[in-house]
Order: C-alpha cells, then sequence, then structure tokens
C-alpha cells in the first residue's frame, strides 16, 4: 500500500499492477497535485512526472486527470485514510 504523508487517499496495489512510481505519483494526482508540485514533492524532474503520468492515462485509457481518477477509484486503487473520513464526518456534521 503507498501512502505518501501529507495526503488523505492512499493506493492499494495488492496485484502490482501499477510501479511504486506510479503509485507515488497517482496519489499525489488524487490529492490534486499539479505535475510541477508532484516533482518537488516525490523528488523527480517535471519530465519524469510527465512520463509516468502518460503511463497512469494510458493504463487507465483515461483522457484526463479527472477519469484516471475515477477509474483508479472504480478498480479499488484509490482509499480514503480513516483521518480523512473522520474529519469529512465531522467536517459536515
Amino acid at each position: 500500500m503507498t501512502t505518501s504523508h501529507g495526503t488523505e487517499f492512499e493506493i492499494h496495489d495488492p496485484n502490482n499492477t501499477l510501479t511504486p512510481r506510479q503509485r507515488e505519483v497517482l496519489v499525489w494526482v488524487v490529492e490534486g497535485k499539479d505535475n510541477g508540485a508532484i516533482g518537488i514533492l516525490v523528488g523527480i524532474t517535471l519530465g519524469t512526472v510527465k512520463f509516468h503520468m502518460i503511463a497512469l492515462l494510458r493504463r487507465f485509457d483515461a483522457p484526463n486527470r479527472q477519469l484516471l481518477i475515477s477509474r483508479a477509484w472504480k478498480a479499488g486503487l484509490v482509499k480514503a485514510r480513516q483521518l480523512a473520513i473522520g474529519l469529512l464526518i465531522l467536517g459536515n456534521a
């Protein structure tokens, strides 16, 4: 399971359908970060982020980030962390 510090989500990929770096990039995409921010957070170049983004978009046959997130969520890869769920519930109370 890939979890990055400061994220409200984690990537659950028990069959290792994605590379470790793809999982790390995907969790930040789900958080809404742009490519530049992902590069800084992960410690890779913008070109490398774009490389992994292209691979993720192709893997999920998604023309954009929104559909990528939706399809990754529906595939069961994206999980909300417990803290995030609690905050959402408390925020709506």
